[in-house]
């Protein structure tokens, strides 16, 4: 009973995102004059346009993905596990499953906005990309669209599992549910730092606003959102970025002994 009343749980917070993502392209985008499916889609995780659609797929996928590691922790059943394999594969399997998980459940968000989108409205995928804004990584709608939804799953995995030094830092429930969206305005704040740096370098081009925002979340859940010609560079430095960002913390928190506190 109690693991049925668990996957109800995740089933209804899986749609949310799904229902409030479909709900806003239908709806709140109706006033975009062209029709191709390639902009309404992608205008829904542009940064600019959708932060809210972003912020609460940040939390859906905190309850989806990383509660249960939480749990472990905080349920001190992880003890079990480790005395039989040890904490350094304890700690691996429980990343892996962070980014296999997080790349899964945003693959089924992606496909089935996309699949509701097109149920609900009938929309044009034979405009001439060349007259269209949101040309990422191909001139072919098709290729554009997949390796978009592609590249944002991983990037949604790396993203979620290279927090995982926080997750082990953080001991409040509440709090850690709160994670994605701290590194989100955290990192604004530090890109608007040293962004002008960049600026000064490169000079205030499109390039610059690249490299400044790289170190954003959104680099890698909307990778080349708002940074068109950039987008592979976007998600490239971004991955980079948080992959670093994983290394160092992990480094801090063997060394500071954390995750033996718990």
């Amino acid at each position: 009973m109690k693991n049925k009343i668990k996957y109800f749980k995740k089933f209804v917070i899986t749609l949310i995102p799904i229902c409030f993502g479909t709900y806003w392209a239908l709806y709140l985008m109706k006033d975009i004059s062209i029709n191709e499916f390639n902009e309404i889609y992608l205008k829904l995780w542009e940064r600019g346009l959708s932060g809210i659609f972003l912020v609460v797929f940040m939390l859906c996928m905190i309850e989806l993905v990383v509660l249960d590691e939480f749990n472990l922790f905080y349920q001190k059943t992880y003890k079990t596990i480790v005395t039989r394999i040890g904490y350094k594969s304890f700690i691996r399997n429980s990343i892996m499953r962070i980014f296999c998980k997080s790349l899964l459940y945003s693959l089924v968000i992606h496909i089935s906005i996309i699949i509701l989108l097109n149920c609900f409205h009938s929309f044009d995928f034979m405009l001439n990309m060349e007259d269209l804004e949101h040309i990422y990584f191909s001139n072919n709608v098709y290729i554009n669209l997949s390796v978009f939804v592609c590249l944002s799953s991983i990037g949604t995995g790396i993203f979620f599992s290279s927090l995982y030094p926080l997750y082990l830092s953080i001991k409040n429930k509440y709090v850690f549910r709160m994670i994605p969206i701290i590194v989100l305005f955290g990192t604004i704040i530090f890109s608007s730092i040293y962004g002008q740096a960049i600026r000064i370098l490169f000079g205030n081009t499109v390039l610059s606003s690249t490299l400044s925002l790289s170190c954003l979340p959104t680099s890698l859940i909307e990778p080349g959102c708002g940074w068109y010609q950039y987008a592979m560079y976007d998600f490239l430095l971004g991955t980079i970025i948080y992959v670093l960002f994983w290394i160092i913390g992990m480094k801090i928190v063997k060394v500071k002994g954390i995750v033996y506190d718990w």
